[in-house]
């Protein structure tokens, strides 16, 4: 047995069924509106013109004179009260922003007065303070040197890091170099315990003095070795 077939005949008879309960309220809504409004309305309108023809005559031409100035009035209210609401939010627009433009003004005002006297503050306080170690320092250690101490401090506390002065340490000695190494080692290889060590020519200079260039013990003149 095909399902697929029977499905697809069914798809026909499903949209008719649709469109027929589609037509039938259509349908049932109009003959409502029928019965309800257009009748009543039909027997309302022949019955005045019955009873009443002039008047119904007079009523029906100046309805159908008045149509068009009563969708003018209508359409134009609208457009009226449209470009009222427009220019008054364009307004409200405007005057807002000019309070906020000037009240901003009034605060980037008072900001600019608050860091300037922020400022003064700070290097009245900075002054101040400063004035005051001068004194201590000067009162405990004497003019100069707590001036210096002073100066030494305010340096430190003041200027950043990388301005600060490089401290010595008085244990601390720098390296030395190669020539000087050298020239310990010729001086050591020399003169050992007060004596001469190597060659008595390399210590003998043109006066015949030992060891004079090399600033070692005091010198031995060429006599002196021979009388020895």
């Amino acid at each position: 047995m095909d399902y697929t077939s029977l499905a697809q005949a069914a798809e026909p008879d499903e949209l008719t069924s649709n469109f027929d309960k589609s037509a039938a309220v259509v349908r049932d809504s109009l003959q409502r509106l029928e019965n309800e409004i257009a009748r009543p309305f039909m027997q309302y309108v022949c019955d005045s013109f019955r009873l009443h023809p002039v008047r119904s005559t007079y009523v029906t031409i100046f309805s159908c004179l008045a149509l068009l100035p009563a969708i003018s009035f209508v359409g134009f209210s609208l457009f009226v009260i449209t470009s009222f609401l427009g220019v008054a939010i364009t307004v409200a627009l405007i005057a807002a922003s000019t309070v906020i433009a000037f009240f901003g003004a009034l605060f980037l005002a008072s900001l600019v007065l608050l860091a300037g006297i922020s400022l003064l503050l700070t290097a009245t306080t900075l002054g101040t303070y400063l004035l005051i170690r001068l004194a201590l320092f000067t009162y405990n250690a004497g003019p100069r040197t707590g001036i210096a101490e002073w100066a030494n401090e305010s340096r430190r506390q003041l200027l950043p890091l990388r301005f600060h002065p490089v401290e010595r340490h008085s244990g601390h000695t720098p390296p030395k170099s190669e020539e000087e190494r050298s020239r310990d080692y010729m001086a050591a290889s020399k003169y050992s315990n007060g004596g001469i060590a190597g060659p008595l020519e390399d210590g003998l200079v043109d006066n015949g003095a030992v060891g004079a260039d090399l600033g070692s013990p005091p010198t031995v003149e060429k006599s002196e070795l021979a009388n020895g």
